[in-house]
């Protein structure tokens, strides 16, 4: 939701950019899991090379995933559907 916010707040101040706001907006949640991912690992004193190799790599691919697939992908989706929305009454002013 907030990522169509700051989208419509741009698009209101004709910013061409908008897309990758609206994107990193949504994918900034894999960067809060990330930190949140290093907190856990070292409140639980997690040790040995093969668990924190399995911890660390796994939490990367579910934070790149997160990001990028889930709440990037997401949000900029809603945001194409928000400014085709917003841009309607222009296309029907054309014909």
């Amino acid at each position: 939701m907030l990522s169509v916010f700051c989208a419509y707040f741009l698009l209101n101040a004709e910013g061409c950019r908008w897309q990758w706001t609206s994107f990193l907006a949504g994918a900034s949640t894999a960067g809060y899991v990330c930190m949140y991912s290093f907190y856990y690992y070292f409140k639980t004193k997690m040790y040995g090379l093969f668990q924190t190799t399995f911890y660390f790599g796994y939490m990367a691919v579910f934070s790149l995933a997160l990001g990028i697939v889930w709440n990037g992908g997401l949000c900029w989706h809603a945001n194409v559907c928000l400014e085709d929305l917003l841009h309607s009454d222009d296309r029907l002013d054309r014909q």
